[in-house]
């Protein structure tokens, strides 16, 4: 299959016409993703618009990342990443609201995402909305936000700080 050559856009944006590797870089390690997989996020896919040649896209954790732990922060990052690979430069389908389910697998079409939010640990699910808001990813943001609904629907008002593990 012969690949077309990109031609010059007015908005900038040739790097995710024709995918091209590059490495999202955090706390020294990298992160090897595509230019059409971070497409997704609306911060990373600005960066590229305005330096279409980049090779490396920073991501450098902010203290409260910090405090959380670096671990965890890095641990999400690698999420982060695994969500963008696999769905590929095509954002899902953002959860209805309100929710039909506590069951992931019946609010998410992809069977992938269901799987995906419901293994995280509250810690890493609060670590990954603000990741995704930071990040604009905003299908992210929406199933992980849909999770966390998803763990306080039908509980009692006085057990949803235990439900929600804060």
């Amino acid at each position: 299959m012969e690949v077309e050559a990109a031609h010059d856009s007015p908005d900038g944006l040739d790097s995710l016409v024709v995918p091209r590797t590059l490495a999202i870089v955090c706390n020294g390690k990298r992160y090897e993703v595509t230019t059409k997989q971070v497409g997704i996020s609306s911060v990373w896919a600005a960066a590229l618009s305005g330096d279409a040649n980049a090779a490396e896209l920073p991501f450098d954790l902010n203290q409260d990342e910090k405090d959380n732990g670096i671990v965890h922060g890095e641990a999400v990052l690698q999420m982060v990443i695994d969500f963008l690979r696999y769905h590929d430069g095509s954002a899902p389908e953002i959860p209805a609201k309100p929710l039909r389910s506590k069951n992931m697998h019946d609010v998410l079409k992809d069977p992938w995402d269901a799987e995906f939010i419901t293994k995280m640990s509250n810690r890493h699910l609060y670590l990954t909305i603000h990741f995704a808001n930071r990040l604009g990813i905003n299908s992210l943001l929406h199933i992980a936000c849909a999770r966390t609904a998803s763990l306080i629907k039908g509980v009692p008002l006085e057990r949803m700080r235990d439900a929600l593990a804060v």
